[in-house]
């Protein structure tokens, strides 16, 4: 019994690891809200206010909404003693509104030796920790979503068994800031469990984030997180992540763990043919050492849904409307396309010939120019061309048509 107590002492201790010191926390099952993928563990798990990918399942389900895929991965972690977390997430986009993921973590470590109270060896004990999520993400309006994650625990420590439901709920909302979006969610809601005779309470957790797309600089985020559990302090952490030419990325967070010391992190990322993506994580724990992730993912099946909306009532003080005044000027072999700005957006040019019955889009990235330069339909060659305007990775409806005929 004593070496047993220890155990579960030795456990708790561990899963709430990642983060020690003053926040190692006293709630059972702490490992609820351990950072489990490679990428956000490398923005020291600022993400609330992010959520742009599976794994806003482990942070706040409302940005499941903003998953514009199908996808499949798969993380791992390899910390100091062996012991090892693994994880799996399948996330699946319904429709334009609605997005949903499945998510499986195991901890597990080595069999430990149990001694009796003169140190003899008796027999070995077992620990590890499961549990299993599933999360919807809803888009309430244009620029709101909500969200609602269901879990189920188990742990086996020793001879301690207990199991029990918990309950996630987020919001997450653009601002009328362009790029700027803010975010909060309530993780771990549920009633208490128990491993013998003591009831333990799950680790009620309140998080808050902002986030920043910068429009002017192509693939830097800057996001900011404050953690507060049932059983800790405040937890502040930020993350930085600069992507080039979506192909290669680097992550750099930091979390306080203290109210004089902070705790680094590092990542790195690389996507092949935005279908395939491979993130690493290296941290070093002031009290347990260094902590290496790993994580693979694979997108497929759709492709998304573009939200072509006539108005944009959401919480932002811009109203996303198409461009208007689209013209059309031909100056020697270019053919130029211009349109009245719109503020704060970006642009999508969309064009389609005599024969072809679906409109392709132009630009390979959105433009921030009211205009577009491409060659010159040749002789007797017809084309059609309408354009939208961007704000916040929202898309509006098309503009009135410009049909553009070569003579």
């Amino acid at each position: 019994m004593k070496y047993t107590s220890i155990l579960l002492l030795l456990f708790l201790g561990i899963s709430w690891g990642q983060n020690p010191g003053r926040y190692a926390g006293l709630a059972s099952n702490v490992f609820l809200r351990s950072d489990l993928p490679a990428r956000t563990s490398a923005l020291s798990g600022a993400f609330t206010a992010v959520a742009d990918d599976e794994t806003a399942l482990y942070y706040n389900p409302a940005g499941l909404a903003n998953v514009n895929f199908s996808s499949l991965s798969l993380n791992h972690s390899e910390w100091f003693e062996d012991i090892r977390i693994d994880n799996l997430i399948f996330t699946y986009k319904i429709d334009s509104k609605l997005g949903w993921a499945v998510g499986i973590a195991h901890l597990g470590m080595p069999a430990i030796q149990g001694k009796d109270i003169y140190g003899q060896p008796t027999q070995k004990l077992n620990v590890s920790s499961s549990y299993i999520q599933l999360g919807f993400g809803y888009k309430i309006m244009p620029a709101f979503y909500l969200g609602l994650a269901v879990k189920y625990f188990q742990d086996n420590l020793a001879s301690y068994k207990a199991d029990g439901l918990g309950i996630d709920l987020g919001f997450y909302m653009y601002t009328f800031i362009p790029g700027v979006t803010f975010a909060a969610a309530v993780q771990n809601l549920g009633a208490k469990f128990q491993y013998d005779v003591q009831k333990e309470q799950l680790p009620m957790t309140y998080r808050v984030g902002i986030a920043y797309k910068s429009y002017a600089l192509r693939g830097l985020l800057l996001t900011l997180d404050v953690r507060k559990s049932i059983d800790t302090e405040y937890v502040p952490s930020i993350g930085l992540e600069y992507k080039y030419r979506n192909a290669i990325s680097i992550q750099l967070g930091s979390r306080m763990v203290e109210r004089d010391r902070i705790e680094p992190t590092i990542g790195a990322g690389l996507t092949i043919s935005n279908k395939y993506f491979f993130n690493y994580a290296y941290f070093v724990s002031n009290n347990l050492g260094v902590t290496h992730k790993v994580g693979f993912s694979v997108r497929f099946g759709k492709k998304g849904f573009k939200a072509r909306t006539k108005h944009y009532p959401g919480l932002s003080a811009t109203t996303l409307r198409p461009p208007e005044n689209v013209e059309s000027y031909i100056v020697g072999n270019q053919l130029i396309i211009r349109w009245d700005r719109v503020s704060g957006a970006r642009y999508n040019v969309y064009a389609k010939g005599n024969n072809q019955t679906k409109w392709s889009k132009l630009n390979r990235h959105p433009l921030y120019s009211n205009q577009m330069k491409f060659k010159k339909p040749r002789k007797g060659e017809k084309i059609r061309v309408k354009v939208t305007a961007i704000i916040n990775a929202r898309e509006s409806s098309f503009s009135k048509e410009v049909v553009i005929e070569s003579k």
